[in-house]
């Protein structure tokens, strides 16, 4: 089986440098648009961006694309999927195409359906949730569509994740390469992003050849309503310090950057220091990551090139084939080491 195509190769087949397509995926505003088309183009061409299976290419279509998000992600100060649909409005002005957003309320059918019925979109991208009562009226009204980070896993049509397991074995090995062999992780267990991020912890585990401990992990099973996903850093943090000294770990790798941040607090309460004492990670780089003390290391996602795939693959498919069904696009991710690791102290 072929290797998956690299930055560096992407670079070489564009004829940049590697941290230009870096940039054209993570800070896509600090290169010039033609440039960034390019590497989009060679992305995918490359296969950059991994398909489960081959997409059915379609000619454009010329009716207007849904875009359905859960009301509770505008809740959220994190600007995650803010940055998604940025990305999707903004390759949706390259295609010409205009772009119709709702919020969706999961608790009212109303919402669901009315997006969908009376013929207004052909073409939908679903953020964050897919009730089985949008997915049954996407299949009547024979809609094409692909979900972006769907906690929703019964989802059967395209969906587009970033490759969360990749992202935390990347964490790992840099936790290693640092000199840690006790690294806790600490996360809810409700969102499918979230499991695959525990999936590649353990895979983690496995591949330097330690057991797991589940001592040193903490998986939050209460749904991620409220305030709830603020408190599992402090909830992972009592667990762990309830260890005895020498099984506590010397880094604790978060599920993303909130519990990330949340997580430094505690151990801060408790009279550790970040990283001196032990080191923190999070996932997701969102936008505030560099600019908190420390800093935090964390996992980029390329939440703009999530959101310009998005609105590509429902405008090129056109309409509902068999052969979109199931298709799973992942799209890679990459380490960004900062203040919030180092080395494990001495006396760890």
């Amino acid at each position: 089986m072929p290797n998956r195509p690299t930055m560096q190769s992407i670079a070489d087949y564009v004829r940049v440098n590697k941290s230009t397509v870096s940039r054209a995926l993570n800070t896509p505003e600090r290169v010039r648009p033609e440039t960034r088309s390019r590497i989009l183009q060679a992305a995918q061409r490359l296969g950059y961006f991994q398909f489960g299976e081959e997409a059915v290419v379609a000619e454009q279509s010329s009716d207007d694309v849904g875009l359905l998000v859960d009301s509770r992600t505008f809740a959220s100060p994190d600007r995650f999927y803010t940055e998604i649909i940025r990305g999707c409005l903004e390759e949706a002005n390259r295609w010409k195409r205009h772009v119709v957003v709702n919020a969706m309320d999961i608790e009212s059918s109303d919402t669901i359906s009315g997006l969908v019925s009376e013929g207004k979109v052909k073409q939908l991208i679903v953020i964050a949730t897919a009730p089985d009562a949008l997915q049954c009226a996407i299949a009547q009204r024979k809609i094409a569509a692909i979900g972006i980070d769907l906690e929703t896993p019964s989802f059967e049509f395209a969906t587009i994740y970033a490759d969360n397991s990749q992202g935390t074995q990347l964490l790992m090995e840099h936790l290693y390469g640092l000199g840690h062999r006790r690294a806790a992780f600490a996360a809810s267990a409700y969102h499918i992003s979230f499991r695959e991020r525990h999936a590649g912890y353990a895979l983690a585990l496995a591949g330097a050849g330690q057991g797991y401990d589940q001592d040193l992990v903490f998986l939050d099973e209460e749904p991620n309503e409220g305030d709830r996903i603020y408190q599992i850093g402090r909830l992972a943090v009592d667990k762990f310090l309830a260890l005895p000294p020498h099984r506590r770990p010397t880094a604790i790798v978060c599920g993303n950057d909130p519990i990330a941040l949340q997580t430094v607090k505690a151990l801060t309460d408790a009279g550790l220091r970040v990283p001196d004492d032990i080191s923190v990670t999070g996932f997701d780089n969102l936008d505030w990551a560099g600019k908190v003390s420390p800093t935090l290391t964390t996992v980029n996602i390329p939440k703009l090139a999530i959101g310009e795939l998005a609105l590509q693959f429902v405008t090129r498919m056109g309409k509902p084939t068999p052969a979109s069904r199931g298709i799973r696009v992942s799209v890679p991710v990459s380490l960004v080491a900062r203040g919030s690791t180092q080395p494990p102290s001495e006396h760890s």
